[in-house]
């Protein structure tokens, strides 16, 4: 199973702008597609600016007190390359970690399988590993800060916006079934991250 949010329905379905011109998508859109979320609960949107976020923890936990955090930003601000979006987030998580270590790095360019013939069907990705030791944010009411917290991010460049996907895990020691010591959770990560990608689909009709 997948999610797929095309651009329009989710800057509507986060409160964006597009909504009065145009509520219905053209037949074929370029979308975001993402695993299924179905052992994670949604907690808060975000909307500032043309910046659009959505966060989901796992069940049974919440916004205040998480190990692990899924979030999907929307950048509606045109085509922001994937590095310059990954680069853009390290330097503001930068100043907020005590320690920030970067695990791992890369660039790529991916392919739209379902690209209709003649279209562009590559689009660039990049993605990110990061280690942040002791947050030197001061404390704060809806957050429980904690020593560790891993962030990957993989960031594309979609039909003029850029899509940031991140999974964090947080926590105050490095146990056995923590990110950082677990190759099992690693696995299951890079596995996930695999399959989110942007793909060409034909929408279903709206309903009358």
């Amino acid at each position: 199973m997948k999610t797929c949010f095309h651009a329009v329905f989710l800057s509507l379905f986060l409160g964006g702008v597009a909504q009065a011109q145009n509520p219905a998508p053209p037949p074929q859109q370029r979308m975001l597609v993402m695993p299924e979320m179905g052992g994670w609960q949604y907690v808060t949107t975000e909307n500032s600016r043309g910046v659009f976020t959505r966060n989901w923890v796992l069940k049974g936990e919440n916004g205040r007190d998480w190990t692990q955090m899924a979030v999907l930003t929307l950048v509606q601000s045109g085509l922001v390359p994937a590095a310059q979006l990954t680069g853009r987030f390290t330097e503001l998580f930068r100043k907020s970690c005590g320690t920030l270590d970067v695990l791992e790095s890369s660039e790529s360019t991916e392919t739209d399988r379902q690209a209709p013939p003649g279209s562009a069907a590559n689009y660039g990705t990049a993605t990110l590993l990061l280690h942040c030791q002791d947050s030197t944010d001061p404390p704060r009411p809806d957050i429980t800060l904690k020593k560790h917290e891993i962030v990957w991010l993989k960031a594309l460049e979609g039909p003029g916006v850029s899509f940031l996907v991140q999974r964090n895990w947080h926590g105050d020691a490095i146990t056995q079934d923590s990110f950082l010591r677990s190759d099992t959770m690693k696995k299951e990560w890079r596995e996930w991250f695999e399959g989110v990608k942007l793909e060409t689909t034909v929408p279903a009709s709206p309903r009358p």
